[in-house]
């Protein structure tokens, strides 16, 4: 709740000043201003956010339970095998940073408009995007004034 409410105070008020100017209702305020505005900041609150419940899962694992990779490591640290140990360590790591550049690629994807996307971004998202848009440019070539004489 409290990074959610600190990223909303983020949001740039001229751009509710500006909406509210141009006559945007409420609903049409959190829908095409506040949302927009805030969920990119928001997404990468989370994936901050992935990093510190990594951290805290292995060391509830550390404490807690004694099955799987903690107990593995538990087992192989008291006998001091610690060429076992320190592959586990840096797998659990590895895991942890390609989860992470994952997501901030999808960021790309997700929010366009954000500005923080490479050509590869650019080019999955438009390949992603490119059968919706088309289809909507056709209904409205469909639709348009001049075709209903």
């Amino acid at each position: 709740v409290l990074v959610v409410s600190k990223t909303t105070r983020l949001l740039d008020p001229a751009l509710l000043e500006a909406a509210q100017t141009l006559g945007a209702k409420p609903r049409q305020l959190i829908t095409n201003v506040v949302l927009p505005g805030i969920l990119p900041n928001l997404y990468n609150d989370l994936r901050i956010l992935l990093g510190w419940a990594w951290t805290w899962l292995v060391i509830a694992e550390l404490i807690g339970v004694k099955s799987g990779l903690t107990g593995f490591l538990d087992t192989q640290g008291t006998f001091r095998n610690f060429d076992r140990v320190f592959p586990i360590i840096i797998l659990i790591g590895i895991t942890g940073f390609v989860t992470d550049q994952f997501l901030a690629w999808c960021h790309g994807i997700f929010f366009p408009w954000a500005g923080k996307n490479g050509p590869v971004t650019r080019a999955v998202a438009s390949a992603v995007t490119w059968p919706v848009k088309t289809i909507i440019a056709g209904a409205r070539r469909i639709t348009a004034p001049s075709d209903l004489k």
